[in-house]
C-alpha cells in the first residue's frame, strides 16, 4: 500500500493482512514517514505567502 505508516488506511491494510494469514509486511509498502518535499516550510513556490512585517513600536525612545 502507498499508506504512510501510522495513518488509519495503513492500519486498516494492516489488520486485512492479518486477517487473511499473510505476512503484515510487503516490500511495496511505503516506509516515508515525512511530509512530501513540497509540503516543507521553505519549498521553492513562488506561490508561498511572504510573512508579514512586525507593526512598528508605539514605544519612545528617550
Amino acid at each position: 500500500t502507498k499508506a504512510k505508516p501510522g495513518t488509519e488506511e495503513k492500519v486498516l491494510m494492516l489488520s486485512a493482512r492479518y486477517a487473511a494469514g499473510l505476512p503484515l509486511w510487503n516490500e511495496r509498502d511505503c516506509y516515508d514517514h515525512g511530509p512530501k518535499e513540497s509540503d516543507l516550510m521553505g519549498a521553492m513556490n513562488d506561490s508561498l505567502q511572504q510573512p508579514l512585517p512586525l507593526p512598528e513600536s508605539d514605544e519612545e525612545d528617550d
